[in-house]
């Protein structure tokens, strides 16, 4: 995700996304994450694995149309078949974080995401 928008900052056009874009990856945010881990810690103190993740699944296609609705930027975007894609699902089951937590799901969107990782880059590597 933040290669994919420092590409977009930069100016990169096109934009190369490796692999079909037809590949799903889970996202959560690092608030989310932390708030999970707590309340594991707190609800289930024992040395069992808990998945921390979310259900929902988004593709690298809908995340870089997502990136470039976000920015406000209207690069041609080419998927690259030929380079790694990687696995086409990357997902958790979260039945038990729900369950240990008490219905636990996370609350930061991905679009509220996008926008603060957006904005840190700008920051911190684009003078705003």
């Amino acid at each position: 995700m933040p290669t994919l928008i420092q590409k977009v900052l930069k100016g990169d056009d096109p934009i190369i996304v490796w692999g079909s874009g037809n590949q799903t990856r889970s996202f959560v945010h690092g608030k989310d994450s932390a708030l999970a881990l707590k309340l594991i810690t707190e609800h289930y103190a024992t040395a069992d694995p808990v998945n921390v993740g979310h259900d929902r699944e988004t593709t690298i296609r809908e995340l870089i149309e997502r990136i470039l609705k976000a920015t406000g930027r209207s690069p041609k975007v080419v998927f690259d078949i030929i380079k790694p894609e990687g696995a086409k699902r990357k997902s958790a089951d979260v039945t038990k974080l729900r369950d240990v937590t008490h219905g636990f799901t996370p609350q930061i969107t991905l679009n509220e995401g996008l926008e603060g990782m957006i904005q840190y880059l700008k920051d911190t590597f684009f003078d705003g």
